[in-house]
């Protein structure tokens, strides 16, 4: 499953460890990544040194390496709404969720 959600407002900064994930009572055993966009189009991850284009759950982040890296990415992607493109992969036998999805910073 892959879906969009997007802050309603447009960012000025991002703050590190800013990023936080709520899993459901099932979690994600087969695991849930996230890519970032602040412009709708192009989505990016942390690649483990730097932002890159993201393209599919193989090129998407845990939440631990959005957050510890968050306030870097409006230098990469500049100012705009920020959408987080979320990847969930089942295992086939129990649900994958995330109920809540949390980023902090400052908006214009």
């Amino acid at each position: 499953i892959t879906s969009d959600a997007a802050i309603g407002s447009a960012y000025q900064a991002l703050n590190a460890n800013g990023f936080a994930e709520t899993l459901g009572a099932n979690g994600c055993t087969a695991g849930e990544r996230y890519a970032l966009s602040g412009n709708g189009s192009n989505f990016w991850y942390w690649n483990g040194s730097t932002w890159a284009a993201s393209s599919g759950y193989a090129t998407a982040s845990p939440a631990s390496a959005i957050s510890a890296n968050l306030n870097s990415f409006p230098t990469v992607a500049g100012a705009g709404t920020l959408q987080i493109e979320t990847f969930l992969i089942s295992n086939g036998t129990s649900a994958c969720e995330v109920n809540n999805l949390q980023a902090t910073g400052q908006k214009y």
